[in-house]
């Protein structure tokens, strides 16, 4: 056993290149699993500490409306509420204006009220020093980043301007960047005593808004209900709808996982051909341990061993690389969803690492274990006398195989709905590769046959050799597979991120206004204020809310109230139903238009009616009059009256304003300027499209490292295959050099023939791409993204020919070497 174990491990310690392959693949799909599987935990945690600014630990916000007697709130005892509340904190939000010495611009600074028993409660800062005495008066916490930014000190007094007035504040402690104390982008955050702020705002004893936290073991429902009945004239709401970012997480951790599957299926083939090579070699070495006695049992032992090694040593470096993946993709994803706005979170779970480090050591054994398997039925006569069977027909039952389940993997996504669906489209995509890599051997002998002579026309006799050659050969068909399955995965993310581009073109070249504008309570006054600015042309008013339809868990996310067809003057969109219907009935009580896809959602047609749920206590009927199709927050998106959602909905004002201006960054300064006294939301066109790209481009990009990393494993597989390959065909190539085949001749031999197997490859790699692009536009139907996917030629055309060069690169330095081994070498390695 010990002599076993030996040889073994210097086996492992020898084939260095092949023991790198293995470890890579099993290294990099154990990064990507751990990545994957904690990513939708990263940006939950960024998600949280984002509204940790602003929240604390406090979970209910409480906020005036139209409603209110003022919009100032005063704290108000709780009385049978305070079962279900732990505290209440009543807050004032200010927006203050500071210039640096020497500069003429000045810069924001966003100052939140809490006292000093407020901050405990809350944890919205973290204090790295501060001065020996109270905090009390016009003292600021701020960020050590801003501080840093801004030349500020400890003790230090600044100057910021608050509603016109200008204040003497002193920098009372410095904190990190993070919850409400943060510096972005030149902007900063800042907290300061409520009482301060409140004399500074003249409103002792008010409040802009209150923060409460339920007690515990209380749902925030519950405690909404009861705060309701506390602050009756005013909004008690959740301030964040966690359901609508968990659906938005799974939109984008979903793609993830189907990318990775391609990654492990890459991954798994490698491993798989690797542990074949690894047998056939060892096959003397085990008869010769059998013909002493050792058992079937030992020597399988012995290589599920080597199995498990491999496993544990690239689980543990995987687990450390899916660390900084982690760190990278959480990244990207804070920056281009969030702004920036907060660092990314990407601390993770430790049963995370159990389960991608699992995972490592079952993707190794089981990989290998068929080799290890068919190893172990050959008997030790057959390997003593070689009298093993080494090459074998192929079945014909395989194709037939490999048909039906390249079938079954497209039907699964057309027919499976419910909450399976997603899953099975997994083992759908898996069962693709499986398909694809069963019915290449027979797709290259075919396309081989056909273009043998064509081949022999062009490049003569050595061509029609190159040809020839890629017939029955393992390791090459292995090459075409793996190609196969890289190329067609990134031809898959790439159609993906040509057609959201192109459908985000599509919306935007839809919008007729050219800035959006929100502030507090808008009505038709505040349009008339609006209106008057100077460069300012149009403007619209417009309602939003979300609504549940009732006893079917579908929720409209974003449903616009308008006051009639002259909303589509301001965004066009196209009907699929009658316009002049929708026309005739938008104006009147609770009709709504829905996008196509709530539309197939619901099974509701023109003329239906579904009630729509906006509290607890209000559910109302809508008649569906028209169907729309649109991009417009995924396509949960809906229009109904103005009048009728304010109603419903219990709104307090215009959600939004739209401006159409020809000069709209002139419009959104003076806009900046007329209210930076208050609380408003402003934007252009331009700069909504690019933070709509910058977000798209952190997840396709994110996407396309996966592809990319899925090729680069296969890149590794081929050029060991080439090696084994040229290393089996040892014998043939002595033979032909012996009647004349020169160094050049062997060089465009082996050349000629990667390159035609590597357009096989490109070939196969584009039909699978196009069966993928099947299944994901279903699995983009399932997570609420209805993006038509749109095939682009050149795309196509370039995998294919990308197919060739890389097995021509791959295929480079093997090809050198064979040519420089001298015949006698070659008979010697036989």
């Amino acid at each position: 056993m010990g002599i076993i174990v030996k040889f073994t491990l210097r086996s492992i310690k020898e084939k260095k290149f092949r023991t790198f392959l293995i470890l890579l693949s099993i290294t990099l799909s154990v990064a990507l699993t751990f990545a994957s599987i904690a990513l939708k935990d990263s940006i939950t945690d960024t998600f949280t500490e984002m509204i940790k600014k602003y929240m604390g630990t406090a979970n209910v916000l409480i906020t005036a409306n139209e409603e209110s007697p003022s919009q100032t709130i005063r704290l108000k005892p709780l009385g049978d509420a305070q079962t279900f509340i732990d505290y209440q904190i009543g807050t004032v939000d200010a927006q203050a204006e500071y210039k640096r010495p020497g500069e003429t611009k000045a810069q924001k600074i966003s100052i939140r009220g809490y006292e000093q028993a407020d901050l405990d409660l809350l944890g919205v800062v973290n204090l790295i020093t501060t001065l020996d005495e109270p905090y009390v008066g016009k003292v600021m916490y701020v960020s050590e980043q801003a501080a840093s930014a801004n030349g500020w000190t400890l003790g230090q007094s600044i100057d910021v301007t608050v509603q016109g007035q200008k204040h003497k504040v002193r920098i009372a402690g410095i904190g990190a960047n993070q919850g409400a104390l943060s510096y972005q982008d030149g902007a900063s955050f800042a907290v300061m005593p409520t009482s301060a702020l409140q004399k500074m705002f003249n409103i002792e004893g008010r409040y802009t808004f209150v923060l409460a936290k339920t007690a515990e073991g209380v749902p925030i429902s519950e405690g909404i209900e009861a705060l309701k009945g506390v602050y009756k004239r005013y909004e008690v709401s959740e301030p964040v709808p966690w359901d609508e970012i968990i659906t938005m997480l799974n939109s984008i951790v979903i793609p993830f996982m189907f990318m990775l599957l391609l990654v492990i299926a890459t991954a798994v083939f490698i491993i798989y051909t690797a542990f074949k090579v690894i047998t056939t070699e060892k096959l003397p070495i085990l008869g010769t341990f059998r013909s002493i006695g050792a058992t079937k049992a030992t020597t399988d032992f012995v290589l599920i061993m080597e199995s498990v090694f491999y496993g544990i040593i690239g689980s543990a470096f995987g687990l450390a690389l899916g660390t900084v993946v982690l760190n990278l993709l959480g990244g990207m994803m804070a920056k281009g969803m969030m702004g920036g706005e907060v660092a990314a979170q990407t601390s993770a779970s430790v049963h995370y690492y159990v389960i991608a480090g699992s995972f490592g050591l079952v993707l190794s054994v089981l990989s290998g274990l068929v080799p290890i398997i068919k190893v172990s039925k050959i008997s030790v006569r057959d390997i003593v006398l070689g009298t093993i069977q080494q090459v074998k027909s192929r079945k014909i039952t395989t194709l037939i195989s490999g048909i039906c389940i390249i079938f079954a993997s497209l039907a699964i996504p057309l027919f499976m709905k419910g909450p399976m669906a997603l899953p099975l489209n997994g083992i759908a995509t898996l069962l693709l590769c499986i398909g694809l890599v069963f019915i290449i051997p027979f797709a290259a002998d075919l396309l081989v046959t056909l273009i043998a002579k064509p081949v022999q026309k062009i490049f003569g006799n050595l061509g029609y050799i190159a040809v020839m050659n890629i017939r029955g050969n393992d390791s090459i068909i292995n090459n075409i597979s793996l190609l196969s399955l890289g190329i067609a995965g990134i031809l898959l993310i790439n159609t993906i991120s040509f057609s959201i581009t192109t459908e985000v073109l599509k919306v935007y070249n839809d919008v007729k206004y050219d800035v959006d504008l929100s502030l507090n309570n808008a009505n038709r006054q505040t349009l008339g204020r609006v209106l008057a600015i100077k460069g300012v042309d149009e403007v619209y008013g417009v309602y939003q809310a979300s609504a549940e339809v009732e006893n079917t868990g579908v929720k409209l996310g974003f449903v616009q109230g308008v006051d009639g067809m002259d909303f589509f003057d301001y965004w066009h969109m196209d009907f699929m139903t009658p316009t002049d219907l929708s026309q005739k009935y938008l104006g009147q009580s609770r009709v709504i238009i829905i996008n196509q896809t709530i539309k197939n959602k619901l099974n509701v047609d023109v003329g239906d009616v579904i009630p729509l749920t906006f509290s607890k206590d209000i559910t109302r009927d809508y008649v569906v009059v028209g169907v729309i199709n649109t991009l417009m927050n995924n396509g949960n998106y809906a229009i109904t009256s103005g009048k009728t959602l304010k109603q419903d909905a219990g709104l307090s004002g215009y959600s939004s304003i739209l401006i159409k201006t020809s000069a709209p960054n002139e419009v959104k300064a003076a806009i900046e300027d007329k209210y930076k006294r208050e609380w408003y939301w402003v934007q252009t066109l331009d700069e909504m499209e690019a933070q709509n790209n910058a977000a798209n481009a952190a997840i396709i990009g994110a996407l396309k490292s996966f592809s990319i990393i899925a090729m680069m494993i296969g890149i590794f597989g081929i050029l060991n295959n080439f090696v084994v390959s040229l290393m089996a065909r040892s014998r043939s190539m002595a033979v032909m050099k012996s009647v004349g085949l020169s160094k050049k001749q062997t060089v465009s031999m082996l050349s000629l023939e990667a390159l035609i197997s590597g357009l096989i490859g490109g070939m196969m790699g584009v039909l699978g791409s196009l069966a993928m692009i099947v299944q994901i536009g279903v699995i983009l139907h399932l997570i609420d993204l209805p993006i038509k996917l749109s095939i682009d030629s050149g795309i196509m055309l370039t995998g294919f020919i990308a197919g060739g060069l890389i097995s021509v690169v791959s295929n480079w330095l093997p090809a050198i070497r064979t040519s420089k081994q001298s015949i006698v070498a070659a008979i010697k390695f036989e």
